[in-house]
């Protein structure tokens, strides 16, 4: 599930933790979009598979959607655009 940290009436990690009660992290995977450049503080309780900062290129959602489903993410190769990529 992909989730914003900045939605109307509650943020994504209020989201995420009312998501964990009823799903586990490997039940459903939880991305992270902020536009905030880092790592939201106190979310390790959530165990989100996976944080991007916007303005997110279409590759690196692609990329990480990719590694997700393969069970192979790698948020520090997320982070930049993969070579020849727009």
């Amino acid at each position: 599930m992909i989730l914003d940290m900045h939605m109307p009436e509650m943020d994504g990690v209020a989201l995420a933790r009312s998501i964990r009660a009823r799903r586990s992290a490997t039940e459903l995977p939880l991305l992270l979009f902020t536009s905030l450049g880092r790592r939201e503080a106190g979310t390790e309780d959530v165990a989100f598979a996976a944080h991007l900062t916007k303005p997110i290129k279409p590759s690196q959602l692609f990329d990480a959607l990719v590694w997700l489903v393969a069970g192979q993410f790698d948020p520090r190769r997320a982070a930049r655009a993969p070579p020849g990529r727009p």
